[in-house]
């Protein structure tokens, strides 16, 4: 909501947020009738999946009026994704995910970042989850970072049943904590079935999940945790300039059964392939 008001300053919006509990009831109480009486100005919804029931009447409203711009939708979660929606606004909406953490983390103060979003962002995605089998997800995953995603292991590993633990990590996903990059293969069909990579988003995040501090990062002998967090960082840092690009890109990765493995490979549309080998050493081998 606060990059919503900063970004819509110089125009006439109204903002309304679903935290509130007096907004959500007046919305499904009569969600058309909520929609109706802001012809002129923008508005803005934070907080949207929570009432997930506004998007048709929202949907109705664009179909009487195709201007641009008049509704802004902003959540903490993945909207494509919750449960109830009835519609994904096809042809209708843009969706435009702005990874980070919270301005209260980036000034410095006390915010449990990955405890809200476990125990309150999680729960509107799938009301069934368990936040203590959801952190347990993320610290594995966090632990094992830009390593390859073995959904058997990670079940035995966080005690979660096999048949739950996609689950887990799709609720993962969709509170963008946890993204996962396909395997690269000139056989377009195998990308999906192929092993994935698992990256927690933000490093800092990973670190704190996996409890790495930042002294356990400095010794130039004996450490092994930068590696793969300054990789997931590049990870992240691609994932975010590919929303804004000029150039249309995939990100995946590759992996040979014999052993040759490339961190990044970047797809473009046109055909040409990039590798991307990510490095904390000073020095590098052909």
């Amino acid at each position: 909501m606060t990059y919503a008001r900063e970004t819509l300053a110089v125009f006439p919006a109204e903002h309304f947020t679903f935290d509130d509990a007096a907004t959500r009831d007046a919305v499904r109480a009569d969600p058309d009738a909520f929609v109706a009486p802001f012809p002129g100005n923008a508005l803005v919804l934070d907080e949207v999946q929570r009432v997930p029931e506004i998007v048709l009447p929202i949907k109705a409203a664009i179909d009487r009026d195709r201007r641009p711009g008049r509704f802004i939708l902003t959540g903490s979660t993945d909207l494509l994704k919750v449960p109830g929606k009835a519609d994904s606004l096809a042809g209708r909406a843009a969706t435009i995910h702005v990874h980070g953490l919270s301005q209260g983390e980036m000034a410095g103060r006390d915010d449990d970042f990955v405890s809200r979003i476990i125990e309150r962002d999680a729960a509107s995605v799938y009301r069934r989850v368990q936040p203590a089998r959801l952190r347990a997800v993320l610290r594995l995953l966090a632990a094992n970072q830009s390593g390859e995603l073995v959904k058997g292991r990670l079940a035995e590993q966080s005690g979660i049943p096999a048949t739950s633990i996609s689950v887990y990590l799709d609720v993962a996903s969709a509170v963008f904590l946890v993204s996962a990059i396909p395997p690269w293969t000139p056989n377009l069909t195998r990308r999906e079935i192929g092993r994935h990579k698992s990256v927690v988003l933000d490093s800092a995040v990973a670190m704190r999940l996996a409890r790495i501090s930042a002294g356990q990062l400095e010794p130039l002998v004996g450490g092994d945790h930068l590696g793969p967090l300054l990789e997931g960082f590049v990870v992240s840092e691609l994932m975010k300039q590919s929303g804004w690009s000029e150039t249309s890109y995939d990100l995946l990765h590759f992996r040979d059964r014999n052993g040759p493995e490339v961190d990044l490979v970047v797809e473009l549309d046109d055909g040409r392939i990039l590798g991307i080998e990510v490095k904390s050493a000073s020095s590098f081998k052909a």
